[in-house]
């Protein structure tokens, strides 16, 4: 459980007063929270694939989850960037050594 003490110390930190009344209510709330991490902490995932984010289905109910590799996304999305430079550099007026070539500023 977390004390007195250190919700005073957060709130100092975030620089808010708070009351009395609300050091109890914090006291109780933020200490669900870290027993449910505590919880989170039990679960083993050492053979889950990583999942970033999740998308819905057709109708747009149902979410489906992406279970995709860390690695393969940052992957993709380093040849999705690599695409869009090459094509902004195909754009430009002048490029130089893969960088757009611009007048002087000063």
């Amino acid at each position: 459980m977390i004390s007195k003490k250190e919700i005073q110390h957060i709130a100092q930190l975030a620089r808010i007063k708070i009351t009395k009344k609300e050091e109890e209510k914090f006291i109780k709330e933020i200490s669900l929270i870290l027993d449910y991490f505590k919880q989170l902490k039990k679960v083993k995932t050492k053979n889950i694939p990583a999942c970033i984010g999740y998308t819905k289905d057709i109708a747009g109910r149902q979410p489906i989850a992406c279970l995709i590799s860390k690695t393969k996304i940052y992957k993709n999305l380093r040849k999705q960037l690599l695409n869009k430079s090459q094509k902004l550099l195909q754009m430009a007026p002048e490029t130089q050594n893969d960088y757009l070539k611009i007048k002087s500023v000063f």
